[in-house]
């Protein structure tokens, strides 16, 4: 006669220790990022809902479970860390050997440069002021491609880039993103791209990723950092990029890179 009346209790009990709510705010997270996060602290019992119109979620479990997703919540839904960067795109007929000045082999035919051999001078030099926030893309457009080379038409024609009498005028650039690496160092990738246009249009058609150029360094916050292409399609870039400047129809591509961090 006292199992029935004590299994009641413990079935009332555990309803009882379900029935915490707690309605949550999301500021800068993704709102099914933060959804997906909380949902992996919670019991068996417990469920997440989202507000979108008001980025709301409505948390409902045990109250140390709840605790728990709003602990790291908390944690992931800081203010991006914001940045700064700097890069200086220059073209022109390298003066000197790059071999003799390579401090490092990066992915997509990109070597790092010592400060000495990023000193050479160049025909022309680029620069552009770029506002972002971690793990965030901002965009470069280095300017229109006029093929003057028939190697640069059927390195652009790899991509689609063709036509049977003349070619559609192209313009090229880079994605760059900024994650931070720990301590006081940050990782840049920089992701190459050609954009098709039609007569007096910008933007036409999107985006083609140059995928085989994309690279990536680790670089100290405040320290300018030198890179250049030399091989497969981040040699073809450069040419391709410079095809209008440069008086030989060849052109080497080089890049300063600065990233500060911004209060």
């Amino acid at each position: 006669m006292l199992r029935l009346p004590l299994l009641l209790f413990l079935l009332l009990a555990g309803t009882v220790a379900h029935a915490e709510t707690a309605v949550v705010e999301v500021y800068y997270l993704p709102l099914a990022e933060a959804e997906s996060a909380v949902r992996t602290q919670l019991s068996p019992a417990g469920s997440v809902t989202s507000m979108p119109s008001r980025r709301l979620l409505i948390i409902q479990d045990d109250a140390a479970h709840i605790e728990q997703a709003t602990a790291l919540l908390k944690r992931l839904d800081a203010r991006p860390v914001q940045y700064r960067a700097t890069v200086t795109i220059s073209q022109g007929e390298q003066r000197s050997s790059l071999a003799a000045g390579v401090q490092a082999v990066l992915p997509g035919g990109w070597v790092r440069l010592t400060a000495s051999a990023s000193a050479d001078s160049m025909s022309d030099n680029r620069s552009y002021n770029l506002r972002l926030q971690s793990g965030q893309p901002a965009n470069i457009e280095a300017g229109e491609i006029v093929p003057l080379t028939t190697e640069v038409q059927s390195w652009l024609a790899g991509y689609g880039i063709v036509e049977t009498v003349t070619l559609v005028p192209v313009t090229g650039g880079f994605d760059v993103l900024v994650q931070p690496a720990g301590g006081n160092m940050v990782r840049v990738q920089l992701r190459p791209w050609l954009r098709r246009l039609q007569p007096g249009m910008h933007g036409e058609g999107g985006n083609i990723a140059v995928a085989a150029a994309d690279t990536e360094l680790t670089i100290p916050l405040g320290s300018e950092v030198a890179i250049a292409a030399t091989s497969a399609d981040a040699r073809m870039l450069g040419v391709a990029l410079g095809a209008a400047r440069a008086s030989s129809g060849s052109s080497q591509l080089l890049m300063r890179l600065k990233v500060e961090q911004l209060p």
